[in-house]
């Protein structure tokens, strides 16, 4: 049998949180949470989650893994950037080669 869709807005996500998540972990169904009345994500059981991992052929440590080495590569990367601002760079006067 296939589960339960109720597709709502994230205002109404917000003002009824738990009511909604209730519906998910104890009727096994999905939400899909709506912008401008276009679905943009889902919330869904983890039982579900694992076959929606098995179908994509990953794994949820995978996934999870994955979003953790991308995380550090950002931070990586704002480190390095924030060295760069700290540098401050005293510039010459650039002057033509002799030509002897």
């Amino acid at each position: 049998m296939l589960p339960q869709i109720h597709a709502i807005s994230f205002s109404h996500f917000r003002a009824h949180a738990a009511a909604e998540l209730r519906f998910v972990t104890h009727t096994g169904g999905n939400l899909w949470l709506t912008r401008h009345r276009k679905p943009v994500c889902a919330v869904i059981s983890m039982k579900d989650a694992h076959v929606l991992a098995a179908v994509q052929g990953r794994d949820l440590h995978e996934l999870l893994h994955r979003l953790q080495v991308d995380a550090d590569r950002l931070r990586a990367a704002k480190d390095v950037e924030a060295q760069y601002e700290r540098v401050e760079i005293a510039g010459k006067a650039w002057e033509y080669p002799s030509s002897r």
